[in-house]
Order: structure tokens, then sequence, then C-alpha cells
């Protein structure tokens, strides 16, 4: 089976994750041709990649369906399982089956049907239809962002519907005089059919004076909701914030500023809070709008800066400059705007386009040095950068002409340059090259060639006599020295040397 068919088993469409992977193996693994399936997919069910690109899958899929930090051990439990069960059994990773895998899980059933409850809540009245019920619920869940892509969801909800109208029906029958039962025994009941009534002009089923009640004996929650409001709730200080900053910084202040200083105007005053942040601000705002320049090649504002500095705002000088500038340089804005003067630079050097190969090349090792746009050395680093691709590339093509007698052509330039570029591999890059050619069909090829032209044997017929003694009694690596088999060959075969 082709590499590339195992890979699509397990990583589907990430085509950039499995020609890594291929590199990888080839690279660091030695496996005779007999057993290398079996070998390279126990090399791609132990490396880390297949770990966090199986771990991505499933979170995406959960996410979708409920609030993962609330099942942070349940989920962890589930992927060692499927992995486990499924993944190393079947050597591949089945989505329906991982879909399915989790759609039946206890705790995913039970937040399904709480979805489901609640929009049948909603909907549901005694005249309504069942099908009509179930369409309304479908299509508020199918607006649901991400719910979708789990496979066979909407039969199971379909059929979870379906039980919930069942037994909303049944409360119905019965709901008059259970509701005016409990509104004469509990007080949260009398309040909440009365509310309820008042404003929606009927009387709430049983299914929803019992969600109140246990809602507002659920004394944790609502102390939680009490805070969140009036955390958020307009008090008179506000007012004072908001002018105090104004009158300090000639600006309004920041929903990030506010955010951050909120608390201590609370305990302090908001002109000392503020008079202390103006001389911290104005020093670090004054260095970030020079580091911003240099690496973005655009005016900061205000509110770019505090958006994306405030957070490093106390640090010490040096270490708020290095803060900032990593955070620059990890940026799709950095990426975008260095790939650009990567490609100017390099045309306006050599008058050609660079590669997307030799880009991505450059431009990694301009992120890890933190390269700025400005930089007085960037032409140097470009050309610094291209002497190494030549030289790299003079290699292969040395290697090419010592063991296959020709030029590599583009498309093995490509290939064989990236073990270069690899800086996880133990072994020299231009051992594994001329490994691979050794190994070869076309080396063969080389092979007969030579056994044709140097040993001028009487009856040609007797070349694949001579191939099948190199083959079958020489070392392979031996072969890899042409010269020093001729000996051997001329005793073994000296019958047949002579003019023809």
């Amino acid at each position: 089976m082709k590499h590339e068919q195992i890979l699509a088993n397990f990583f589907h469409d990430n085509t950039g994750l499995a020609d890594m992977l291929i590199i990888s193996f080839k690279t660091n693994v030695n496996v005779k041709n007999s057993n290398v399936d079996n070998v390279f997919i126990n090399y791609i069910l132990q490396c880390g990649e297949l770990k966090t690109y199986f771990a991505g899958l499933v979170d995406s899929m959960f996410s979708s369906l409920v609030d993962t930090t609330v099942y942070v051990s349940e989920i962890e439990k589930f992927k060692a399982m499927f992995m486990i069960n499924f993944i190393v059994k079947s050597q591949c990773i089945d989505k329906k089956q991982l879909g399915s895998s989790i759609l039946n899980l206890d705790f995913i059933q039970e937040e399904i049907l709480r979805l489901v409850s609640s929009l049948v809540s909603e909907y549901f009245t005694e005249c309504e239809e069942k099908t009509n019920v179930i369409s309304r619920t479908m299509a508020s869940i199918n607006n649901i962002e991400g719910f979708v892509q789990m496979p066979n969801v909407f039969e199971l909800i379909t059929s979870q519907t379906m039980g919930v109208i069942t037994n909303f029906k049944a409360e119905n029958t019965h709901s008059k005089t259970m509701v005016n039962d409990d509104s004469n025994s509990n007080p949260l009941s009398e309040v909440f059919t009365k509310t309820y009534e008042s404003i929606n002009h009927k009387n709430p089923s049983v299914h929803e004076i019992n969600r109140f009640v246990t809602f507002a004996t659920d004394y944790e929650t609502i102390s939680k909701l009490f805070l969140k409001y009036n955390h958020a709730e307009y008090d008179q200080n506000f007012e004072n914030i908001v002018l105090e900053f104004n009158y300090i910084f000639k600006r309004e202040i920041t929903v990030y500023e506010y955010r951050k200083f909120y608390s201590e105007c609370q305990t302090v005053s908001s002109k000392s809070v503020f008079s202390e942040y103006l001389v911290n601000y104005n020093e670090r705002f004054s260095i970030s709008c020079e580091t911003y320049k240099k690496y973005f090649a655009e005016t900061l504002t205000y509110m770019i800066f505090c958006n994306t500095f405030l957070k490093y705002i106390e640090l010490p000088i040096d270490e708020f400059v290095g803060c900032s500038i990593e955070l620059l340089v990890n940026t799709g804005d950095y990426m975008t705007k260095m790939k650009t003067n990567i490609s100017k630079t390099y045309m306006k050097l050599y008058k050609k386009k660079i590669s997307d190969l030799d880009h991505e090349y450059f431009f990694g090792h301009a992120h890890r040095k933190k390269l700025s746009l400005d930089d007085e050395q960037f032409p140097q680093f470009i050309t610094e950068m291209k002497n190494i691709t030549d030289k790299q590339l003079e290699e292969i093509n040395t290697i090419f002409t010592t063991i296959l007698l020709r030029n590599c052509d583009e498309y093995e330039e490509r290939k064989y340059i990236e073990y270069y570029r690899n800086e996880d591999t133990q072994l020299q890059p231009g051992v594994i090259v001329a490994d691979e050619l050794y190994e070869s069909l076309e080396y063969k090829d080389v092979i007969k060639e030579w056994v044709s032209n140097e040993l001028q044997l009487k009856n040609k017929s007797i070349i694949y006599e001579v191939l099948k003694y190199i083959y079958e009694r020489i070392p392979a690596q031996s072969t890899r020295e042409l010269k020093s088999i001729l000996p051997e060959l001329q005793q073994e075969f000296s019958l047949y040397f002579g003019s023809a």
C-alpha cells in the first residue's frame, strides 16, 4: 500500500502533515521493503502528530455539542478509549465511528436531551402537531454553529424529540389541576404561575413550573447570577472613572483600560490611579510605537496599544520590549508583511521570483530571528539564505551525478532539499539522499550499464547472470563502489571474457 493512502486513512485531507510524516519516516527509519507498510503504520500510531490531530478532531466534535470545560476528564478518557479500541485495532481514523461513539456517551445524550427538552418546551402547546414541533426543534438546532458536523446526530435528536413530546402531552393532560395544587402548596409555584400568566396570558406547563422551582432553590447558581449582574450594573463610580480618565489623558477610556482599572478605582481614587498609569503609559506607548513601526511599517494607535500591549505594561522595560516583539512576530500580519518583504528583496537582488518552497524556508528563519521589516541586515540575510540553498542544491546534484550519472530534476530538488531543512533528523542529509539513490531501481540500471560496458562479455545474454550474481552474492554496500567488485566478477565469469 502506498504511504499516501495509509496516511489518508488517518489524516484524511491534511496533505501537508502527510508529506511531512513521509519525509520524517524515510529520514529516521531504516526498514526492509518486505515489511515497510507495517513499520510505517506503527510509526504513525506512535508519532505525536497523530495524537495532536486526533485530539483536535475529538475536541472540535465535542465542542459542537457541549461545553468542553465541564467534561474535561470524560473527554480525555474517551480519547484514550477510542485510540486503543478503534484506531490501533483498525489502523485508521473512522470519522463516522468516532461520531457515533461520541453520541453514545451518557453525558452527551443527557446534554442533547436537555437541549431538546428546552426547545420542545418553548414550541409545544396542546394543539401543536408533533411533526411541527419536531421540524421547529430541528430548525433551531440546525442554526447552532458546528452542531451538524456530527454524523447521525439528527436521527438521535428526532428520536429524543418524539419521546419528550410524549412526556409533555402526558404532563399537560393534568396540567391545570397540578398547577393549582402546586400553587396552593408552594409559594414559588404560586408566584411563578401568576407572573407567567400576566406575561404570556396562559398557564405554564408543569414542566416549566418544576424547572423554575429547581432553579429558584439552586442558591449557588442564583448567587453567581446576582454577582455577575451586580458587577455589570451601572454604579455611581462609573461616571467618576470615565470623567477622571478623560481629564488626565485628554481622550476617552477604552474598554480594555476600564476593565483593567475598574476594581482598583473602587478602593483608590481614580485620579491617583490614572496619574500613575499616565507615566507608565507614555513611556511604554512611545516604545511600542517604535516597535510597531519597525515590524508592521504602520502607525500604532492607542486603541491597538490597549488591546495588544496593555497586559504587559507593568513589566520592566526589557521584558516589555521582549514580550511585545514576541507577540507581534506571531501574528498573521507579521507573516504576510515579512513574506512580502522577502519576495521584494529577493526580486531586487536576483531579478527573479523566489520559489514557494524557498519562500517558506526563508520566512521560517526570519521568524526565528525575529527580524523586523526595516532591519539593515535584511538584504544580507536574504543573500545568506540564498547561498545556503545553492550549496544544498549543489551537494544534491553532486550526489546524483556520482550515483545515477545525471543531474537531479526540479521535482527531485524540491524533494531532497527538504532533507537538508528538516532540523529533526539525526543523520547527515547527504548520507540519507545517497542511501535512497543507491537503493533505487534507477541505480540497478546504472549497474546493468556498467556491467555491459566494463566486463566486455563475449555473450551479451550472460549479463543477467552477472546481475543475479551481484544481487545475491555480493553485499549491497559493496555495490556502491563498482570498481571494487570488478576483480571478483572477472574471476567468476572468466570464461565469458574476450572479444565477441
